[in-house]
């Protein structure tokens, strides 16, 4: 184990950016549309292949599959995703407590409308989340504000811990514009839940904070949706099980609260991240490059700015540090035509030390299907590339 104290080892991840050929542009997908060449120059280094990072037992989401990517069994270590947004918030969670994301949504005639209440700000969600806890909060109940509409909802109840973590709680996002009443929590303790959000409907409507927005016309934050419940994950360290001290670097909470939970250092230089860690994950969301009406121009925009800006960055800060290795994916494959994430494999690419360059590669769905590197297994990856 003694190389790894001057090898790096950087893993890259992209939100989502595969996707159907497409038949108006040369029955190309955004990664071949997009100009990309950090990537393609990279693949031409290395090695292309594919992997599976979901599960069929859990959720297509970017935690699950980010945990795969880091080398963690979602089937076996996944709690959910509010458990790791609380552990980047710096929330404590007890064995006893249950974490939920407690969204502020807007509903209207029983219609679930908007699942961010018009992107409503931090200074105007801390504000509601606590009249909500000078209201409803109680020795078992607490919420906590996070980013905008995204939030913290923990419950303390022994007797009710495991009976809440069996719910069935469905994203928001997956409801919009449908009747939200026969989506709702389902479950032997689902009134716990059901009844916090009759109350938080009472409290919220007629806030000075959602009068103002109504009048700007600006959608009202006027109901909690909880979901993504779980308790306290327990990963083994990373450090423990590949001998490597670890930063993450993200915009993303889920992926600064898996990295925390995996023992990493949570940084905001990527640089300094860099420089001081062996191993570094980084997770690029799509929030974070220019949005466009058209979801192909936003996903192609995604991809260039991941190349330029951390793609081709990374590049340069590892040409003067000596040994490393690059793995750069996606994390979850989707589908145009199916207007969905689906179950699927999605191409990654590593260079550096000791990796073979393979001829005539590049990085997209088509060498991906070519290659002879597959894991059906994803979080089977990280093994073979720290290896």
């Amino acid at each position: 184990m003694g190389s790894n104290k001057i090898m790096k080892y950087i893993v890259l991840v992209c939100e989502a950016v595969t996707d159907d050929s497409l038949e108006e542009f040369g029955d190309r997908t955004p990664l071949e549309l997009a100009k990309n060449p950090n990537l393609q120059a990279l693949a031409k280094k290395g090695l292309v292949g594919s992997a599976v990072f979901t599960s069929h037992e859990l959720n297509l989401s970017r935690d699950v599959a980010s945990m795969a990517i880091l080398g963690y069994d979602p089937e076996e270590f996944y709690t959910g995703i509010a458990p790791l947004e609380a552990l980047a918030a710096g929330i404590a969670q007890s064995d006893n407590e249950m974490a939920f994301r407690c969204d502020l949504v807007t509903v209207s005639e029983e219609l679930l409308v908007d699942v961010s209440a018009s992107f409503i700000s931090p200074t105007e969600s801390s504000l509601l989340i606590e009249e909500l806890n000078r209201k409803l909060s109680s020795a078992q109940v607490k919420f906590y504000p996070g980013e905008g509409y995204k939030n913290i909802l923990m419950i303390n109840d022994p007797e009710r811990v495991d009976s809440l973590d069996e719910l069935e709680c469905v994203p928001p996002a997956q409801l919009i514009g449908q009747k939200f009443a026969k989506y709702l929590p389902k479950g032997e303790s689902a009134s716990v839940l059901t009844d916090l959000m009759d109350q938080s409907k009472e409290v919220l409507e007629h806030h000075e904070i959602n009068r103002v927005r109504i009048d700007l016309k600006e959608n009202p934050a006027n109901m909690i949706w909880p979901w993504g419940q779980g308790r306290r994950p327990k990963l083994p360290g990373f450090k423990e099980r590949f001998h490597l001290s670890g930063a993450v670097c993200s915009e993303a909470e889920f992926a600064q609260g898996l990295g925390i939970s995996a023992g990493f250092a949570a940084l905001k230089e990527l640089e300094t991240a860099i420089r001081s860690k062996d191993f570094v994950f980084v997770y690029v969301p799509a929030s974070q490059a220019q949005p466009d009406s058209d979801p192909i121009k936003s996903k192609v925009r995604l991809i260039e700015y991941f190349d330029s800006q951390i793609v081709g960055a990374v590049v340069k800060v590892l040409e003067g540090l000596g040994e490393h290795r690059l793995l750069v994916c996606t994390d979850v494959a989707t589908s145009r035509s199916k207007k969905s994430a689906i179950h699927g494999p999605v191409p990654f690419l590593m260079a550096g030390h000791g990796i073979e360059a393979e001829e005539n590669t590049g990085f997209n769905e088509k060498f991906m299907r070519q290659s002879r590197h597959s894991f059906k297994e994803g979080h089977k990856l990280m093994a073979a590339f720290l290896k």
